[in-house]
């Protein structure tokens, strides 16, 4: 989805912007799964490893992510979802 956003410093310009958000080079958007620099503490059985993909479940001035392996919400600012984050592992247009 893209929106319009005016330019800062000029008058009548606007810019098309893409919904998805961008923090450091990393591009992130809605249903996205990304991997957090902290592991969430529940286990994958499989391989006995703590679990560290979370799907984004909501944009906004907050962000609410759910934990892939045992569904756990977490909602935190955009701010701290921004230091936190380390990679995206799959991107939701690759999903569908």
């Amino acid at each position: 989805m893209l929106m319009a956003r005016k330019i800062k410093g000029c008058t009548g310009h606007t810019e098309l912007v893409s919904q998805a958000s961008i923090f450091g080079g990393i591009m992130y958007d809605l249903n996205d799964i990304v991997e957090m620099k902290k592991p969430h503490a529940c286990v994958v059985k499989q391989t006995g490893k703590k679990a560290n993909a979370w799907e984004v479940i909501r944009l906004g001035a907050d962000i609410k992510i759910k934990c892939s392996n045992c569904g756990h919400i977490v909602m935190m600012s955009r701010q701290d979802f921004n230091k936190k984050i380390k990679k995206v592992l799959v991107k939701a247009s690759e999903n569908n």
